[in-house]
């Protein structure tokens, strides 16, 4: 028998997007399961059970996963591996040039538009 994941039906609600949650990724277990808590969600909403949230540490990596039980405090959840997105890092050049910034890499045939003032 095959296991289906029910779709709330969420076409009243506030928000439109995913829900967001902020996980401590060392606290997953494994078998993909975690527990977050509620208290800094962005939303007052509570996630419906088989609904997608986003889960994302302090350093801006997420996963995506389906909620299976959410309370007043916390959310449980299972995360899917296949939807890990690394943080974005950019590398400080020099801490004491503040002028040259951070540098993003070009290729010898792009160059850089000047700014409309």
């Amino acid at each position: 028998m095959t296991d289906y994941i029910h779709t709330p039906d969420l076409s009243g609600a506030v928000s439109f997007g995913m829900l967001s949650f902020h996980a401590d990724f060392n606290s997953l277990m494994e078998d993909g399961s975690i527990a977050v808590s509620r208290r800094f969600a962005k939303s007052h909403r509570t996630p419906c059970q088989g609904e997608w949230i986003e889960l994302h540490d302090h350093e801006g990596n997420s996963y995506n996963a389906v909620v299976v039980e959410a309370t007043d405090g916390a959310v449980e959840a299972t995360v899917d591996f296949s939807t890990w997105s690394p943080a974005l890092h950019l590398e400080r050049q020099d801490a004491f040039e503040p002028e040259t910034g951070f540098r993003a890499e070009l290729s010898p045939d792009e160059k850089l538009e000047p700014a409309l003032a």
